[in-house]
């Protein structure tokens, strides 16, 4: 059994920016397990045709950088994703962007404009650093060059369980004990995390997903609202939920990521453009929908395809034609409320006030539709301000498996924030243990004692 004072699961960008916190602030007395490869070694190969092959680990989700570093991807600066906030407070974006940039020389110090309210459409402003292969590979490198030896790779975890006042990780092969648990497993533990609440009675609540469609053309099909920002956030407001567009990519691809027995489409960049916008349009509903009917409708979805992503194309001639299609190609949704609300949502981003897309009859362009696009899968686990899970102050949930964000920059300025509290709580308790410690000690033993900590 090896045995360390904290150990992390995951190797993503929270969890390693917290990593190399500890090391310099704190000591190296951690381990980073990761059921993926390390970066170097990951390899989708579905990415070309949209075409998942349902590996046994996704190769996009998992391995070393965390979800999608694989290709390399955006940095979306706050108020996006902004809750995650609320564990440190604003008072440590400052501090937190200014450690993060010492690992990348391309991430900026971002601008915080507003959320702008319009009428029933909420118009979200930020700024986005976007990050192709090579600049993200870069980050990934320096985030974990003086981590090598601290990370297991291929150690997918298999349960968690308290013994003797310490903590039990047990993996496929091997089995760790800790005094520490932290949880930065993202999106990909949606499962996994779920159960390993539930088995120890830790409160969490499971998210209503987001489901839809992810849109790729042409620059010249998209609007000039579109336009507003790299990463243009328009959401409605519905009696029966909302609708909104999310994770753009423009000049990047779409590529498959995996879900349950199916898969989704998602959004990347490479090292060269593709002279292609995309787009998610996606809608929530009131009703929460069951993780397992997500992932049937999912599977479904694929099947329709063989297995690809790809429903077809539809021509951009005339907004009423197009939505026709677009539900033709989509035939079934999860439920009748899904399939009201995304075709309201479409009437208003195809002929709405608010329109996103350009139509010409003379200029019949056409725009490819990938299906399904679905986020907020995942549960929301109830924690302290410090990332405790309530009820275990002992093991902590940071990064997008807090269940608040998705996004890097959110990740790594939670793993900060997480960094920080620890170091600092830690300082404290050997502080007050100095001192106790002293009361017993002349001061000269005292000087030595404090002295060898």
């Amino acid at each position: 059994m090896k045995r360390t004072k904290v150990l992390f699961i995951g190797a993503g960008v929270g969890n390693l920016l917290a990593a190399n916190y500890l090391s310099e602030q704190f000591g190296k007395d951690f381990l980073i397990l990761e059921k993926g490869t390390t970066l170097e070694a990951r390899q989708c190969p579905g990415v070309q045709n949209s075409h998942c092959q349902h590996c046994a680990v996704c190769q996009i989700e998992s391995g070393t950088g965390g979800a999608n570093a694989l290709h390399g991807n955006k940095l979306c600066h706050f108020p996006a994703s902004h809750r995650i906030v609320d564990f440190g407070g604003k008072k440590w974006v400052g501090p937190a962007m200014a450690y993060i940039r010492q690992f990348s020389r391309t991430i900026t110090n971002g601008a915080q404009p507003q959320c702008e309210q319009l009428t029933s459409v909420a118009l979200k402003a930020y700024h986005s650093d976007i990050l192709p292969q090579v600049h993200f590979a870069e980050l990934i490198r320096n985030l974990t060059q003086n981590l090598k030896k601290h990370i297991y790779n291929q150690e997918e975890v298999t349960g968690i369980y308290r013994l003797n006042g310490s903590f039990v990780v047990e993996t496929k092969w091997h089995t760790y004990e800790t005094e520490q648990v932290v949880i930065g497993t993202g999106r990909s533990s949606y499962r996994f995390l779920e159960e390993f609440l539930s088995q120890n009675a830790y409160g969490y609540r499971r998210l209503s997903p987001d489901i839809g469609i992810r849109v790729e053309g042409s620059p010249e099909l998209f609007s000039d609202l579109y336009y507003y920002q790299a990463d243009p956030k328009l959401k409605f407001d519905y009696p029966e939920g909302c609708g909104r567009t999310f994770c753009a990519h423009n000049q990047g691809m779409v590529v498959p990521v995996k879900l349950g027995k199916s898969s989704y489409a998602d959004g990347a960049f490479g090292n060269f453009s593709t002279r292609l916008n995309n787009i998610a349009l996606m809608v929530r509903s009131t009703v929460p929908l069951p993780i397992d009917k997500l992932e049937q409708w999912a599977e479904r979805i694929n099947q329709r395809t063989g297995g690809s992503l790809l429903m077809g194309e539809v021509s951009m001639t005339d907004p009423q034609y197009a939505i026709q299609q677009i539900l033709g190609l989509l035939e079934e949704f999860p439920s009748q409320d899904h399939a009201r609300l995304f075709t309201r949502l479409l009437e208003d981003l195809f002929a709405g006030e608010r329109a996103i897309f350009r139509f010409d009859p003379q200029t019949p362009l056409k725009m490819k539709i990938y299906a399904p696009a679905i986020d907020r899968y995942w549960v929301r686990p109830e924690l302290n301000r410090d990332f405790s899970v309530k009820g275990d102050p002992g093991i902590y949930i940071i990064g997008d498996a807090v269940g608040l964000s998705r996004g890097f920059l959110q990740a790594m300025f939670a793993g900060y924030v997480w960094a920080r509290n620890f170091v600092e709580k830690t300082i404290r308790h050997s502080n007050h243990y100095d001192k106790i410690r002293c009361g017993r000690l002349s001061s000269g033993l005292c000087e030595d004692a404090v002295r060898e900590r």
